[in-house]
């Protein structure tokens, strides 16, 4: 919508992510003081909430309060939990859904039909974001030749805000974590053992969030027999979106727990194999709705667990039938973006 003049509101700017929004958007401003945002009440016309588990409630309430004016919701999965979500749906002028699970789920709940739309995660629309330097230095460093290898990424049930934040500890959810930590990381563990054993691809152990770099290496990397590990490569250095898709688009493909990774591997034509729990909420379901449920799988269900390693090593024998199959889903979703755009553009219009 090159019409429309855009304010960002971010939650975090930390850890050199404010570097990467003013390289990607250079003309976006950021508003990040207090006379920044009464200047953005005054001028913007409405507050749009992006992707996520849930809605940034207390901004939604603090726009409409203080403006009077509308928010909508775009791309988020349903969490019934939180206090006030289904009366932020229902206030909102639009609310797309990013998986139809959460969508049906809404309806279900009381969610105004005429309000609630399927539409997609917002990180599908991350495109021409590329550390291509800084990626080849690494891969060179750590002997990793394109289309030779594959990634892995490993996930707690619930990330340990309280370990990366210095949050409060969340003891109940600690104990979970704790319970599931090797389970969870077994599946993953197997397949590239049987990668190593069966194949000539290496392996890339890498994070998407900072918690996952010493689960890695705790549950994927030391328990490797010597012989494999020497094919295997241990990410230690935590890494920013444009590095890592850089390095996943010349990856063979990735298997893991996580979601948004897989998200950019497709954007890129790169086949992803999504590993999800309950904790996760609905999100892994994205898949189903983008024509890749037989890349779903559920770890809860014991029916699903064996398919895993078969699967990975499927993508690691026929990287290009894989490879057709992403590039088949990435379309999809750029012809269902249009469309979410256009709709997206006469919900503006009408706020």
């Amino acid at each position: 919508m090159p019409h429309c003049e855009v304010r960002w509101w971010p939650a975090n700017t930390q850890n050199g992510v404010k570097e990467l929004i003013r390289k990607t958007y250079p003309d976006v401003p950021l508003v990040t003081s207090k006379k920044a945002l009464e200047q953005a009440k005054q001028d913007c016309d409405i507050l749009i909430n992006g992707s996520g588990a849930d809605i940034l409630q207390k901004k939604m309430i603090e726009w409409k309060t203080d403006t009077g004016k509308p928010f909508g919701i775009f791309g988020i999965s349903i969490n019934s939990d939180a206090p006030g979500f289904m009366d932020r749906v229902n206030e909102s002028a639009f609310c797309y859904f990013r998986d139809s699970h959460s969508l049906k789920y809404a309806l279900e709940l009381g969610a105004d039909p005429k309000i609630v739309k399927l539409g997609l995660d917002t990180a599908f629309g991350v495109r021409g974001l590329t550390n291509d330097k800084k990626a080849q230095a690494f891969l060179d460093q750590s002997k990793l030749e394109e289309g030779k290898f594959l990634c892995v990424i490993p996930r707690w049930r619930w990330s340990p805000f309280w370990k990366m934040r210095n949050d409060p500890v969340n003891l109940e959810k600690e104990k979970i974590d704790q319970a599931y930590k090797i389970p969870d990381q077994q599946y993953l563990l197997e397949a590239i053992i049987e990668v190593i054993r069966q194949t000539d691809m290496k392996i890339l152990i890498c994070p998407e969030d900072l918690s996952q770099i010493e689960l890695g290496r705790e549950t994927l990397y030391n328990p490797l027999p010597d012989n494999i590990k020497k094919r295997v490569v241990l990410r230690e250095q935590f890494w920013l979106p444009d590095e890592a898709i850089s390095v996943f688009s010349r990856s063979a493909g990735l298997f893991g727990n996580e979601m948004h990774s897989p998200i950019l591997c497709i954007n890129n034509d790169v086949p992803a194999i999504v590993c999800r729990f309950k904790e996760q909420g609905q999100k892994g379901y994205m898949w189903d709705d983008i024509g890749l449920g037989d890349w779903l799988f559920d770890i809860d269900k014991p029916e699903d667990r064996p398919k895993i390693v078969p699967a990975v090593l499927d993508m690691a024998k026929h990287p290009d039938v894989w490879k057709h199959k992403a590039r088949k889903a990435r379309i999809f979703v750029e012809k269902r973006f249009a469309t979410l755009m256009g709709d997206l553009k006469d919900e503006v219009r009408k706020a």
